[in-house]
């Protein structure tokens, strides 16, 4: 009760370099997870997220690889976070680490699974996680709001 509002309380961190092959424009996880147990209810978690994706074999203009930080069953941020174009009949291949984060309103002290889920948004390219040097990764800090 006595910590100033914005003051670290705890944080978590996790990590997956596992080859991830986006095949469809289902969201699905990216194996980036964890459990975090707030030890206040009424606190904030500051979610950031990265992924290291990679597009090639472009046939379209605009395509793109999509990510957002999921919170139990609350999605925090949604964004087309890579986008890769196909320019006087050549593909482009592209390899970026894309960034994003969140913020979830805490009402309770059980552990919550925090994870980032991926997407393949319009499947004109062939698209993965983690196929070239990096790991994609998470990170949670609890904030008294």
């Amino acid at each position: 009760a006595q910590l100033p509002s914005g003051t670290v309380v705890q944080y978590g961190f996790a990590t997956n370099g596992d080859y991830l092959n986006l095949t469809t424009t289902s969201w699905v996880t990216s194996g980036v997870t964890m459990e975090f147990t707030p030890k206040l209810s009424s606190s904030k978690l500051i979610c950031w997220g990265i992924v290291v994706s990679s597009m090639w074999n472009i046939s379209s203009r605009g395509t793109s690889v999509k990510m957002r930080i999921k919170v139990e069953d609350d999605y925090l941020s949604e964004a087309q976070t890579q986008t890769g174009g196909q320019h006087a009949d050549y593909t482009h291949g592209m390899t970026a680490a894309q960034t994003q984060f969140g913020i979830y309103t805490n009402s309770d002290t059980t552990a919550k699974t925090c994870e980032i889920w991926v997407q393949n948004e319009d499947n004109l390219c062939s698209a993965s996680l983690n196929q070239y040097t990096g790991y994609s990764q998470i990170l949670v800090m609890e904030v008294v709001a």
